[in-house]
């Protein structure tokens, strides 16, 4: 675990390090690769969960970290001469070349799409941010992570936040707030 009491012993705690470089005026990004980190942080690597795929990007919104930097997301050269099994071993890889499959273009793995879902999260909580206001979405937010170790693993809950939030944004977009 990344961030244990020794890390924090030896580094600080995360929360205090991200206010001390945004107060610097540096800008605040993820950074991850496709085994680092594992579970239970949340990170989209292949060996993580799918809500571990999915939740990093409520954690991102919650810290207001403003980018995100993954490892590598496509494979593509020489992938011709692989195998099926080569390919699906490769460490977060989240595109491959369809030939190997006998599909001209690009496939996406089931990976890709949860982290969509998470983009698509994100972009939730900033309009729920826009149209409610910061403590309602922080509200919501609430409800799925308490801290970046800490956070909702039942999809059923994720999913009746999520429509409990998106009612309550028709609501006030209909309204014109």
């Amino acid at each position: 675990n990344w961030y244990s009491q020794a890390i924090q012993d030896k580094y600080g705690v995360f929360t205090d390090r991200v206010e001390k470089y945004r107060s610097e005026g540096k800008e605040i990004w993820w950074y991850t690769g496709g085994y680092s980190p594992l579970s239970p942080m949340t990170n989209i690597g292949p060996m993580n969960s799918a809500m571990e795929n999915r939740l990093m990007f409520w954690e991102q919104y919650k810290y207001d970290v403003e980018g995100y930097l993954y490892w590598s997301s496509v494979e593509w050269d020489g992938l011709g001469s692989k195998n099926r099994k080569q390919i699906s071993g490769n460490a977060g890889i989240m595109v491959y070349c369809g030939k190997p499959f006998g599909i001209s273009g690009p496939i996406a793995c089931l990976r890709a799409e949860i982290v969509r879902d998470g983009i698509e999260d994100y972009e939730y909580l900033t309009l729920a941010e826009k149209y409610l206001g910061k403590d309602k979405a922080n509200e919501y937010l609430s409800k799925i992570v308490t801290d970046i170790n800490h956070f909702e693993r039942d999809k059923n809950v994720l999913e009746q936040v999520r429509l409990e939030l998106g009612y309550a944004l028709e609501e006030a977009m209909a309204e014109g707030k």
